[in-house]
């Protein structure tokens, strides 16, 4: 091989290595494009309060950068429905409050204060909308999980659905149970 051909050659593998080099750094910064593209994209959703295809959208694309606003967005949808049970209930639409406030018991993990709030409120709501075996078994099912500052407002309102359905010793027995 002539010293000729040997620097073509060299010349050559060298403008391929570039080639390559650069077809590389171009797929990369067209994925990265994309990427940001998306997470652009999954911001204007939220922005337009569009929560329900920002979650889908998050989900079908993966990205895991915007998990906290989709932890902020859990806990504006709580807070939203907790208002807007308090809400109802004041305005004396009881039914309409309990669904408010049974769809954020489902958001809310068993762990947060505010659950023992909510309990109570869905409870009353219940019982003032005449559900009370619906509000019975949501007490019985909760009175051991939620402790102060609810606790003592709970036992009572379970103790008064007990003596109203004619279950008098549930109802002294669950009193006592406090008093201790």
């Amino acid at each position: 091989m002539k010293s000729r051909e040997k620097f073509f050659l060299i010349l050559l593998t060298i403008f391929a290595l570039m080639f390559l080099t650069s077809l590389y750094m171009y797929k990369t910064q067209r994925s990265q494009l994309i990427k940001t593209r998306r997470i652009v994209r999954a911001y204007e959703l939220f922005a337009m309060e569009k929560y329900d295809e920002f979650l889908k959208y998050m989900d079908l694309y993966k990205l895991d950068e915007l998990q906290y606003l989709k932890k902020n967005l859990q806990k504006r949808k709580l807070q939203d429905l907790y208002n807007r049970g308090v809400s109802e209930f004041n305005l004396g639409n009881y039914s309409l409050a309990a669904d408010f406030f049974k769809r954020a018991l489902s958001e809310i993990e068993q762990d947060d204060p505010k659950t023992a709030e909510i309990v109570y409120l869905l409870s009353l709501s219940l019982v003032n909308s005449n559900r009370v075996n619906e509000a019975k078994l949501v007490l019985e099912q909760y009175i051991n999980l939620i402790d102060l500052p609810y606790k003592q407002k709970i036992v009572e309102l379970l103790a008064e659905i007990y003596r109203k359905q004619g279950e008098l010793n549930k109802a002294n027995e669950l009193l006592k149970g406090v008093k201790k």
